[in-house]
């Protein structure tokens, strides 16, 4: 466990469960960066609860934050990078809640939305120099981004709403963000 070839090997694993289900093949450009932070906190025996926490809280570069590859293999997906939060850190499938109540375990639909209510303004965005686009950033608005520099956000919602089933075209109700096992909420803004 001295070995720094330990975290290495670990940190190529956990790598590969989080990027196995990208949505953009471009998030691969986190891949680096992922194994040399990842290998850092295996090697300082740095525990779980902060590691996760990294992940989803991360910004800055992708190819140069490796606590990034998380939020950047769902490229700013909300319902995604909820899917894959509860996969990768907390071991729980919880995806198929998002449109019905899970049919062979405990978690339900509003469950999932309100664990997605975390996740409305992360977005990933070109970095620019020079007029040339040099890599990709995670960033967290505060506020709607523009139209045409978020396409996976064509509402342009800085909170999350759990769709209406019956009614597709209905805005949806407004969710408040609550840790997923324990229920305990913050208040939404």
């Amino acid at each position: 466990l001295d070995d720094e070839r330990y975290g290495v090997n670990w940190a190529r694993y956990w790598r590969d469960a989080i990027l196995y289900r990208r949505n953009d093949e471009r998030a691969l450009l986190a891949s680096r960066s992922a194994v040399d932070w990842l290998s850092d906190q295996l090697n300082a025996n740095v525990g779980w609860d902060e590691t996760a926490r990294a992940l989803v809280t991360a910004s800055g570069s992708i190819a140069e934050h490796g606590e990034t590859v998380l939020l950047a293999a769902q490229w700013g997906n909300t319902e995604d990078t909820t899917s894959e939060v509860s996969r990768v850190l907390m071991g729980v499938q919880i995806q198929c809640a998002q449109c019905h109540d899970h049919k062979t375990d405990r978690w339900q639909r509003n469950e999932f939305h309100e664990l997605a209510a975390f996740f409305p303004r992360v977005r990933l965005r070109a970095i620019r120099a020079d007029g040339k686009r040099r890599g990709f950033e995670v960033v967290a608005f505060d506020r709607a981004p523009a139209a045409n520099a978020q396409a996976n956000n064509p509402q342009r919602r800085v909170e999350h709403r759990m769709p209406d089933l019956d009614n597709p075209e209905a805005a949806g109700e407004l969710m408040t963000p609550k840790f997923f096992l324990t229920g305990a909420s913050i208040p939404t803004g």
